[in-house]
């Protein structure tokens, strides 16, 4: 799966507020917004994969990015520390696994810069015939395209629950 970062900024004060509330609380309420604000930006990647784009193997096996708009978010994290992962729903056993990764950032032979370990020679005599794929993004300009509206749902989810959990915890008159 992609791994690349973003820190959300411009929620300043709902980290003030969420750190007042206790960990079991936060993590109630965040993993909910997470979930919500990951519906644009997987909307917007399955509209951004080029699905013409098939891979052949050896043997006959031919996989098509069609596969790549099964896109799913997972949230992940320690209690206080929750993220979502979002990517193509593919099993690490998956033979395939990487191809999200074939198509974001295209393979080792169309590869535009420069590669830190150099190629094997039967590698780059495949890169000379010009076997591959180059890249075709669809994740990193979906994540463009929808992050500010991910911000303001996130921001709309977490303040929404809030009065909702603290409502909860003065019913149970316990922290």
């Amino acid at each position: 799966m992609n791994k690349f970062g973003v820190n959300v900024k411009g929620l300043e004060d709902v980290n003030k507020m969420l750190k007042v509330l206790p960990k079991r609380t936060q993590n109630k309420i965040v993993p909910k917004a997470l979930k919500r604000a990951a519906k644009p930006l997987i909307k917007a990647a399955k509209s951004k994969v080029d699905t013409s784009i098939v891979f052949k193997f050896k043997g006959g096996k031919e996989v098509s990015s069609k596969d790549l708009k099964k896109i799913v978010a997972v949230v992940k994290g320690k209690a206080g520390n929750k993220y979502v992962v979002v990517g193509p729903k593919v099993s690490p056993s998956d033979p395939f696994y990487n191809l999200g990764n074939w198509v974001e950032y295209g393979t080792l032979a169309k590869r535009t810069e420069p590669l830190k370990k150099s190629r094997s020679a039967k590698g780059q005599a495949l890169a000379d015939k010009g076997w591959g794929n180059s890249k075709k993004p669809f994740m990193r300009p979906a994540l463009m395209q929808t992050k500010r509206q991910v911000q303001k749902i996130m921001k709309v989810e977490i303040l929404n629950e809030i009065p909702k959990e603290v409502n909860k915890i003065l019913k149970k008159g316990k922290l």
